[in-house]
């Protein structure tokens, strides 16, 4: 029995691979058609101007992204991942609170021009590069700069964002006596999905360290 879940789990990861290259390699016209589709979703997924922003909206919006596959140019290849609809993890956070009101792109280069001092700039890294939303460090620094860390697992709400250094973020989808699930863009699982707060740890600790918290929505 082990065997047979064992070789299902194979086949699952080996028909999400293809899925990605499928996607990646696909012919212009098609790519254009899977990205148009794409931003139609989201745009139908946008909330209607002057609605107060919740942690319930904000955790729907990251639900619907379970199952985009991952971004593996990361970034790369003059974005063409992200061009193809691909997502890297800090997207997920990303996009769940644009769809929301709150865009991140701007916040970051807001927060950047005034506290400079806790972004580490470089040449590559700096509020003019397309990319610089989409970096864990910056929005980590982010954090840091609006005071909104905090270390308490226990404190955890749906909504708030788990860091993991400066290599892997996830957006808290609910919390119970059990622990907590997130929502996650994961390369070495190819798509974004739920996963438990164990599998999370057991995937990113050792690579990255224990974990910070940050909570974006005010009490």
């Amino acid at each position: 029995m082990s065997l047979l879940k064992t070789a299902a789990k194979k086949i699952k990861i080996v028909l999400i691979a293809l899925f990605s290259m499928a996607l990646f390699l696909a012919p212009v016209p098609a790519s254009l058609h899977i990205l148009y589709m794409l931003e139609e979703k989201e745009r139908s997924a946008s909330p209607p101007k002057n609605t107060a922003l919740s942690a319930e909206q904000v955790v729907a919006n990251a639900r619907s992204l379970v199952g985009r596959p991952y971004d593996q140019f990361m970034g790369g290849k003059d974005n063409l991942g992200k061009k193809l609809g691909g997502i890297v993890c800090i997207d997920v956070v990303n996009t769940a609170y644009k769809r929301a009101g709150i865009c991140f792109e701007r916040e970051l280069r807001s927060v950047f021009r005034k506290t400079p001092e806790y972004f580490s700039y470089r040449s590559w890294n700096n509020p003019w590069d397309r990319n610089f939303a989409r970096r864990v460090r910056n929005f980590r620094a982010y954090c840091r700069a609006k005071d909104l860390v905090f270390y308490d697992e226990k404190k955890l709400k749906p909504g708030d964002v788990v860091i993991f250094g400066t290599g892997h973020i996830a957006l808290v989808d609910t919390v119970s006596e059990n622990g907590f699930t997130v929502i996650e863009a994961a390369g070495k699982k190819y798509i974004a999905l739920r996963a438990h707060r164990d599998e999370l740890y057991e995937r990113n600790i050792e690579r990255y360290g224990k974990p910070i918290f940050a909570r974006i929505l005010k009490e």
